[in-house]
């Protein structure tokens, strides 16, 4: 065999050898992102907050952490609203998807937003003492998406309010389910 064709098939081999190595996959995540607290009340709560951070280049996900101090024992007494808006050009319009919880059945019984939010400091059962709480690294795993969801662009917006009727706050975040090619070794 002449020298150039084994430089081929040397070539041919090792390119089969490295794409045999390196898996390229598409991945589908929920990117929630610019988390905003519209208001709370200083009846209620002392002071919360909320951020969103990406952890490296290589993972496309936002994460979400929450902070915030009670001046209530977080329990059933506790009511939240959860509308979903679609995004359309530059507006948002309210869909037919919403979810409304009292807050233990939330953390304990919800399978799309409890299971993420049970990670925080919320140890033990519900209800929990009045007092400072903090939630971190947030995501909604896409498997919990139910099938129905009406959108892949748009905004989540919380009000939560005290069984009495009193808003104790209010706020909303963006997100947006997308897909990601990503590649690395098996």
């Amino acid at each position: 065999m002449p020298s150039g064709t084994v430089s081929n098939l040397w070539r041919l081999y090792l390119f089969i050898i490295l794409f045999n190595l390196c898996k390229v996959e598409k991945i589908k995540y929920i990117s929630l992102e610019r988390p905003v607290v519209l208001n709370y009340n200083k009846k209620y709560v002392t002071f919360f907050n909320a951020s969103a951070r990406r952890y490296s280049r290589g993972d496309p996900k936002y994460y979400i952490s929450g902070h915030g101090e009670s001046r209530v024992p977080l329990d059933n007494r506790i009511l939240l609203d959860i509308h979903f808006y679609k995004s359309s050009g530059n507006t948002y319009k309210r869909t037919f998807f919403e979810l409304h919880y009292k807050l233990c059945d939330l953390i304990n019984k919800d399978t799309f937003l409890g299971s993420s939010i049970k990670r925080g400091s919320f140890k033990g059962t519900c209800p929990f003492p009045s007092g400072s709480y903090h939630v971190e690294n947030i995501t909604i795993p896409i498997e919990s998406v139910p099938a129905s969801l009406p959108l892949k662009k748009g905004r989540i917006c919380v009000n939560v309010s005290y069984v009495t009727g009193d808003n104790m706050g209010s706020g909303y975040i963006d997100l947006e389910i997308k897909e990601k090619q990503v590649q690395g070794i098996k």
